[in-house]
């Protein structure tokens, strides 16, 4: 009875496809050999294998070699993933900016928190509601969230951004 709610929630994250994109593909020399090749994608999957100890052991360093080399690509998830990681808030902007400005949701709402923070770049409301903006157009509820955030504190830009959105 307990595995039913686990089960109905899977079936309703792969209908939508969030599952479909987070299922990180497992370690195997296949994978490697395209990594090795130059295939971006298949370098993400190999640092998401790493990261995740998924069919390998776990290393964080190994992870970030492969994630590094397909975000030099210009993968915008692997960059997304990297600015995330990033201790550095300098270089965490610049891989996200390269990933937000290729369209990436994720990438774009986080971006709009280094703006609202002063995170890596100068503090800039206009900036993060931007950011913001773009990925609540794509559906993004914590970035709705945040325009909603920054109405409450008087942006009157995002008073009005929310009233477009709503009425989509």
């Amino acid at each position: 009875m307990k595995l039913i709610p686990i089960l109905l929630t899977l079936g309703m994250l792969t209908m939508n496809g969030w599952a479909e994109r987070y299922t990180p593909e497992p370690y195997s020399p296949e994978l490697v050999n395209m990594a090795k090749a130059g295939d971006a994608k298949a370098q993400l999957a190999l640092g998401d294998s790493y990261y995740l100890g998924n069919g390998v052991r776990k290393d964080r360093t190994e992870a970030m070699k492969w994630v590094t080399r397909s975000a030099e690509q210009g993968n915008a998830e692997a960059q997304c993933a990297l600015g995330r990681e990033t201790t550095d808030p300098k270089k965490a902007v610049k891989w996200l900016t390269k990933s937000a400005e290729q369209g990436n949701g994720v990438a774009q709402r986080e971006l709009g928190y280094c703006y609202v923070k002063g995170k890596g770049v100068t503090k800039d409301d206009k900036e993060a509601f931007k950011w913001f903006t773009k990925s609540a157009e794509q559906g993004d509820q914590e970035a709705k969230m945040a325009l909603e955030k920054l109405a409450k504190q008087g942006f009157a830009p995002a008073k009005k951004e929310l009233e477009e959105l709503k009425s989509k």
